[in-house]
């Protein structure tokens, strides 16, 4: 009654898969796809070699007609709209295709697709060379593909999560049926973490007001100026002096697996009060759930069976 599962069976290769209805995230095997964080899927009515045969066909003289972009069906050649899903597709396909120095579509099909999804309000378009690495290879993988190793696949999986990229993160609740766990991703909470300096900041900002009022020619001129110039100074003082009451902090926040109310927490000493340092053991506030959380994985797991 607490999850909305959903047991899908595979018949090709004798496989199962399963998802999790709760928050979207589909977990096979190691490696989980993205499906539902920008909208792209595995199969959206094409199969990967259809896809690219009607991407070749466009190639060799069929351009898309009209204002919104439309593609040629394989099998029979007409021209047809995509859905946004399919386009979003399309899309990562192409941008992949182009950074391998194979390009499957020509500067004008690229633009007509690139703002068809910009008016439809797609974040597909605004992501960077690794995440539609790391997209193409979750959907490769998904289609019984690969393209990279494992090794390859966490190492720029863990690099997106330091980035805080939306395409690696998986910031609902998810459960894995394999290996009966629940987790969900946190990110630093760059906010608060800046708060943390703002003490410093305002102290070493009077500072800085009164030596160069003293002891500079700055005295001559503008506060707001005088300040300006003082912000270098007054970001390495607020460093400095932080530093030393909170020695290397770092605050994360994202979702208790078993309830998803937003839980923070906080990695680092307070003066001579010892903190979690690399792995915390926790309670939700709301629901009292047993929650580990590691520094490193910046990771949410639900300790209970």
């Amino acid at each position: 009654g607490r999850w909305d599962l959903e047991i899908r069976r595979r018949v090709k290769m004798g496989k199962l898969g399963f998802v999790a209805g709760w928050g979207g995230g589909v977990v096979r095997g190691k490696r989980a796809s993205v499906v539902g964080r920008c909208g792209v899927e595995g199969n959206v009515g094409l199969t990967r070699k259809e896809k690219r045969a009607s991407l070749r066909m466009m190639a060799d003289g069929s351009e898309s007609s009209g204002e919104e972009f439309s593609i040629p069906d394989p099998k029979t050649g007409k021209k047809f709209k995509p859905t946004l899903r399919q386009k979003e597709d399309i899309f990562v396909d192409a941008m992949y295709s182009y950074y391998a120095g194979k390009p499957l579509l020509d500067d004008d099909d690229f633009n007509a697709l690139k703002d068809d999804l910009m008016w439809q309000g797609s974040r597909v378009v605004s992501l960077s060379r690794d995440e539609i690495k790391f997209m193409e290879a979750a959907r490769a993988f998904a289609a019984e593909e690969s393209i990279m190793s494992d090794e390859e696949y966490d190492a720029l999986k863990k690099k997106l999560k330091d980035a805080g990229s939306f395409v690696a993160l998986q910031t609902e609740p998810k459960c894995s049926l394999v290996t009966q766990t629940c987790w969900s991703d946190c990110v630093q909470d760059t906010t608060r973490q800046t708060v943390l300096y703002l003490p410093a900041a305002g102290i070493g900002a009077l500072v800085w007001a009164f030596v160069s009022y003293e002891y500079t020619p700055l005295k001559y001129t503008n506060p707001l100026l005088s300040l300006v110039v003082g912000i270098p100074l007054i970001v390495v003082f607020a460093r400095l002096c932080t530093g030393l009451v909170l020695p290397n902090p770092l605050i994360l926040t994202g979702k208790c697996p078993s309830c998803g109310t937003d839980t923070r927490v906080y990695f680092g000493d307070i003066a001579t009060v010892p903190g979690f340092k690399d792995v915390a053991e926790l309670k939700c506030g709301a629901c009292s759930a047993k929650l580990t959380l590691d520094r490193n994985q910046r990771r949410f797991r639900l300790n209970e069976n």
